[in-house]
């Protein structure tokens, strides 16, 4: 057992068998993944990372389950049930690579292979751990962990921690969005600790007490700010589509399914590869716009549009969507309350004053 201290949650205790996985290369890499890719280019204070957000996960999810677990003893959580849920929540992000979603989303979005998302990386990586450092890890064991990262709304409470497919209400947006706010400097926080009281498992779904209904809404509303405010902003774009660039003029491009199959390829794959290319590189395409990069001579933005057909000249057209986390439906919908009769159905209109004409925004970037 080893205490830390965390920005959000102070003093954290971590467990043995947490630590055996953060003391490893393949976990302490994510200290060198900046939690919102090119995001510090636009907001210098930007530079947290992965490795304090994924034990913060871990942490968070430990108390709700324990929280539950007291509150709802005919449940009979057990032991390994919270060694699950904290192990997920510590590697949910373990597959993360380079500049975070960017990798993702832009530079494998061609490729056709399960690994292209992060979770099955973290997943893959995890069995590779278990085996090379003795974690000690059954075969049901990684299972169950990884039906708690890679959620479906047809699992039961216990998957519904860390990643809520169902509700979108879980561990990961909570750490992210009060880790994100407080490293940026945003007067937001969201208070999560009433919620967490009153909690109830009910017909195998975690529910939420009807009276917190304008606290939960609260969560999607700020998660939607942070996206219209800073994780969408045009500037990010115009950089992360010229890291894009160098990294498919690089070797790199070509060997994507290697670099994601090849452990000590892939965990390579931090922020620091960036430089690396350019320090290795004689290509002068790639030196070109690294050498812009860093001196903010940027691709240029020329505007957002609901407009899908302007600007052909442009070199990257962005599809653009920000919204409340259920596409365009109120997130309300998909979370279930309860009050002292059990779970209750509800008309959102009547129980919110102000509530949005549509829930999510489509538009289209133009960068040149």
């Amino acid at each position: 057992m080893k205490t830390i201290y965390d920005s959000l949650y102070g003093y954290i205790e971590i467990e043995d068998y947490l630590l055996n996985i953060i003391d490893t290369k393949e976990f302490q890499r994510l200290r060198d993944i900046k939690q919102l890719g090119g995001a510090s280019y636009v907001f210098p204070s930007a530079i947290h990372t992965r490795f304090e957000h994924s034990i913060g996960v871990s942490y968070l999810s430990g108390i709700f389950i324990k929280k539950i677990q007291i509150n709802q003893p005919e449940l009979n959580i057990s032991q390994d049930d919270i060694r699950h849920i904290k192990i997920a929540g510590l590697i949910h992000d373990l597959g993360h690579a380079c500049y975070s979603h960017f990798f993702d989303n832009y530079f494998l979005n061609d490729i056709d292979n399960p690994l292209k998302h992060h979770e099955e990386r973290s997943i893959y990586l995890l069995t590779n751990m278990n085996l090379k450092y003795n974690l000690g890890l059954t075969s049901t064991d990684i299972e169950e962990i990884r039906k708690i990262i890679i959620s479906q709304d047809t699992y039961g409470y216990k998957y519904q921690i860390v990643a809520n497919e169902k509700s979108g209400f879980d561990t990961d947006k909570l750490d992210y969005i009060n880790r994100d706010c407080h490293h940026l400097g945003l007067p937001y926080k969201y208070d999560y600790t009433r919620i967490l009281n009153d909690i109830k498992v009910i017909d195998d779904e975690i529910c939420f007490p009807l009276k917190q209904l304008s606290n939960v809404y609260e969560l999607f509303e700020l998660r939607y700010k942070l996206h219209q405010q800073i994780y969408q902003h045009p500037v990010i774009s115009c950089v992360e589509m010229m890291i894009l660039d160098i990294f498919k003029n690089s070797e790199i491009n070509n060997n994507k399914q290697e670099y994601l199959t090849d452990i000590d390829k892939f965990i390579a794959l931090t922020d620091d590869y960036l430089n690396y290319i350019y320090h290795t590189s004689k290509n002068p395409i790639i030196i070109n716009i690294y050498n812009n990069l860093k001196s903010r001579n940027l691709y240029k933005f020329i505007e957002d549009s609901e407009n899908n057909n302007l600007h052909s000249e442009c070199k990257f057209k962005l599809k653009i969507k920000i919204n409340f986390g259920k596409g365009n439906q109120n997130p309300l919908n998909f979370i279930t309350f309860y009050n002292k009769n059990g779970k209750v159905k509800i008309d959102i209109n009547k129980k919110l004053i102000l509530i949005p004409a549509q829930y999510e925004i489509i538009k289209y970037r133009y960068i040149n």
